[in-house]
């Protein structure tokens, strides 16, 4: 590997770390101490995160998948409390 890849790999194994944080419901300030990062650079990770994200059509389609299943499940628990 070059030096330039080694870098690349470096930074998206930290963004993804930043990500699985922020998964778990954890906010930038959080973030940032938890990895000991400074937080401008973890909000710059995360805004890169959703822009891939968002462009991305596989995460699209999971994510239109995901809430269709929510929809699905609280459609199915309301109709239980009215019984």
């Amino acid at each position: 590997m070059t030096d330039a890849e080694i870098e690349i790999v470096k930074h998206l194994d930290e963004v993804n770390k930043v990500v699985e944080e922020y998964l778990k419901g954890n906010d930038p300030t959080k973030i940032s101490k938890t990895l000991s990062l400074p937080r401008t650079r973890v909000v710059a990770h995360l805004n890169e995160w959703k822009a891939l994200a968002s462009a991305n059509d596989a995460i699209r389609a999971r994510a239109k998948d995901a809430l269709v299943s929510a929809d699905a499940h609280y459609t199915k628990l309301i109709q239980q409390a009215y019984e």
